[in-house]
């Protein structure tokens, strides 16, 4: 029988293990973002950006993927013997699902990295070792996805990807390719932001902020999502939240640069933003009234609000 990844992703969900291991993690080189739930909000980035050229099944078979491939890092000790976290993930999957190529995904999705980081200290590609895991791999295509979703995110190397992707299509041909990595870079925080990458924004406010300022904004948010152009760092859409972490939070900013939009962006920023926001009851923000499909379509219920507004005040 077919696995149903939907109703095997809400079970993984649901498990303790998996609850508690998602809070670990602080900002670390090649991981800015900090905890692994941070790190699985980056990929679901990622994957709704190519999620129109997937089948709906493999986009399930990912998504699971993404929730589950790296929750077992805390477990994962090689100083203690522990097996690596790709194998903890690999096992704790199988309780979930009856699929041996996905598991093997989730078992070996570093080797990516494992020979890139081989490559550099010697100068030569591991050819054996890539052909090997292609041998293991069914469904190359998803392998090439998956590791696309995984690496594309802020503080890793970039052309590191570029460079898997082209060495894996030499050993063995794939659907997928470089023109598969995704329009922006997801990040929850300032990892390389600098007032130029800011410009443009607030566009017709009476007295915009100036990207100094909007970057003290931003680093005084609780929380901050950013949507960046790879080639050139510059931000191209951002949404914030105040909360008070136990019940409540208010969006104060969502913002999108013209020639960005049309594109879907303010709606999957508004997307993440909600997910990192889960846990609380209540998400508010306060929309002019042509704004309210928008915020309509992304879940959000029409109500009241009351507000004041001090244009002298905008630094």
């Amino acid at each position: 029988m077919p696995v149903d990844f939907e109703v095997a992703l809400a079970a993984v969900q649901a498990d303790p293990r998996y609850r508690t291991n998602i809070r670990f993690g602080q900002p670390r080189s090649g991981h800015p973002e900090g905890s692994i739930a941070a790190h699985i909000l980056t990929l679901e980035a990622n994957l709704e950006q190519i999620r129109s050229r997937i089948d709906p099944a493999v986009e399930a078979r990912l998504r699971f993927a993404i929730h589950v491939h790296d929750t077992f890092k805390p477990e994962a000790t090689a100083s203690k013997g522990v097996r690596d976290h790709g194998e903890l993930a690999r096992d704790f999957a199988a309780e979930f699902v009856d699929d041996p190529d996905l598991l093997n995904l989730l078992e070996l999705h570093d080797e990516p990295y494992r020979l890139w980081r081989d490559w550099v200290h010697t100068g030569s590609l591991d050819v054996e070792r890539l052909s090997r895991l292609a041998d293991r791999i069914v469904d190359w295509d998803q392998y090439l996805a998956f590791v696309i979703l995984d690496s594309w995110t802020a503080g890793k190397d970039l052309e590191k990807l570029r460079w898997f992707i082209r060495s894996a299509l030499a050993i063995r041909p794939s659907a997928i390719n470089v023109d598969w990595l995704p329009a922006y870079i997801f990040q929850n925080h300032l990892f390389e932001i600098e007032p130029a990458s800011l410009t443009g924004f607030f566009e017709g406010w009476p007295s915009p902020p100036s990207s100094e300022a909007h970057l003290r904004i931003l680093t005084g948010s609780d929380r901050v999502w950013l949507a960046r152009v790879p080639e050139t760092g510059r931000v191209a859409g951002f949404i914030t939240a105040l909360t008070d972490g136990v019940l409540s939070a208010y969006i104060p900013l969502l913002e999108v640069l013209p020639e960005h939009r049309g594109r879907g962006l303010g709606g999957l920023l508004t997307r993440v933003m909600l997910a990192d926001l889960s846990d609380l009851y209540m998400v508010d923000l306060v929309c002019d009234a042509e704004l309210q499909p928008f915020y309509t379509r992304q879940g959000f219920r029409a109500g009241q609000a009351m507000s004041v507004r001090r244009y002298d005040r905008i630094p």
